[in-house]
């Protein structure tokens, strides 16, 4: 389900062409994909029990919620651009 996310995520950003270079920093991409995996692990842990109640789903919706934002921080932090303001990587999990 992560790397789902992740990889739609990437994929649309590599569609998205512009006329200035863009780079990426591998080690930021490896954090985003380590902070989907995370979520989805917790979420799918806590969805996993014999019982299954709307407590639990809330709760899982929450670390999924929570990862995809935690996920697509550092992917906009990373996301090298001249014009890039960096007050924008702070509000990326609002837009």
């Amino acid at each position: 389900m992560s790397i789902g996310i992740w990889s739609m995520h990437y994929v649309g950003m590599l569609a998205f062409t512009l006329p200035v270079p863009v780079e990426y920093d591998w080690p930021m991409v490896l954090l985003s994909l380590a902070a989907g995996n995370l979520s989805a692990a917790l979420a799918l842990l806590v969805v996993s029990r014999q019982k299954m109640g709307a407590p639990r789903a809330l709760g899982a919706s929450i670390f999924m919620g929570s990862g995809i934002a935690a996920m697509r921080l550092p992917a906009m932090c990373h996301y090298s651009l001249p014009s890039w303001p960096s007050q924008w990587c702070s509000r990326s999990p609002f837009l």
